[in-house]
């Protein structure tokens, strides 16, 4: 027998993300189009029953209709399913929903699938498959269904356990995101118009998936009048990607030869800034930058 074994989907989680109410109810609804997504790709590959190894709901309140969704995706999964929700997990689950007949719900700090399979939950709240059978024993971290935002350092998917003829089992894991969340860097050194900006933009990001969050990152060095207008540029990003952000890393590339000698008003307002210590590279090229739009006339917001 194979088994899709899968945890974290965290479905009615808060995001740490600046999502748009919209945007954030798209996210919540599609992660249970995720898990029914994931249940079929792994029934292709041979699961015959589907193990969720805690986290399938956030703690906390989740919202009857993505309750309900889950559980009208489970029932529709068209395998057994084993639930092993954690301590602080849809405690009240029995009583807002009908658990569809092919769901087992098992609670515990560690949950016995059967004989061989058990899911242990961590101290971090990471889900761990211990799986033993004829003397031999597997132990593998079980990774995130769906990413939660961009600091996960975890890998999403699920994992393929399959028994051997020798007791032994295989355990794959299956990368798999609906809505991976993806981190661009675009390095502005050397450009000279915001046309080449855009270029450089569309460059980086011309491989990335529309159902992706993407960040992209500014960095290197441009020249002092080149204005980026971000919001712009957060538009553009938010047409074509399921969620974009932009994160503003860039420094003002000053000839600091020509400032030595420079008795303008900008010229002194540049020294001052950059003779403070306690700002970042980034912040005082932020503080030049509105500087510089204040004399001239441009928009202040950074």
């Amino acid at each position: 027998m194979s088994d899709m074994v899968c945890a974290d989907l965290l479905i009615g989680e808060l995001s740490v993300q600046n999502m748009s109410v919209e945007v954030f109810s798209r996210w919540q609804a599609d992660k249970v189009v995720a898990l029914g997504r994931a249940i079929e790709a792994a029934k292709v590959q041979g699961a015959e029953r589907c193990v969720i190894a805690g986290g399938l709901f956030a703690s906390g309140f989740v919202p009857q209709s993505l309750v309900e969704a889950c559980m009208e995706c489970l029932a529709k999964a068209g395998v057994p399913v084993t639930y092993c929700p954690r301590h602080d997990e849809a405690t009240d689950l029995a009583s807002r929903v009908e658990v569809p007949a092919n769901v087992r719900v098992m609670r515990g700090e560690s949950c016995k699938v059967d004989g061989s399979m058990e899911v242990r939950f961590g101290l971090q709240g990471a889900s761990e498959l211990l799986y033993k059978s004829q003397g031999t024993s597997v132990t593998k971290s079980i990774p995130m269904l769906e990413p939660s935002g961009f600091g996960d350092s975890r890998d999403s998917g699920y994992l393929l356990v399959e028994a051997q003829e020798d007791g032994a089992a295989s355990v794959v894991e299956r990368g798999i995101a609906l809505h991976p969340f993806v981190m661009r860097n675009v390095d502005l050194t050397g450009l000279e118009t915001s046309k080449e900006v855009l270029s450089a933009v569309k460059q980086v990001i011309e491989t990335t998936s529309p159902d992706a969050c993407l960040r992209l990152v500014l960095r290197g060095k441009l020249r002092l009048g080149l204005y980026i207008a971000a919001t712009d540029l957060v538009h553009y990003l938010n047409e074509r990607f399921f969620y974009a952000e932009v994160s503003d890393e860039y420094s003002t590339d000053v000839d600091e030869e020509a400032l030595a000698t420079d008795v303008s008003l900008l010229a002194e307002f540049i020294r001052q800034v950059e003779s403070d210590d306690s700002l970042s590279p980034v912040e005082k090229s932020r503080i030049v930058r509105c500087g510089w739009n204040a004399l001239n006339a441009k928009e202040l917001a950074e």
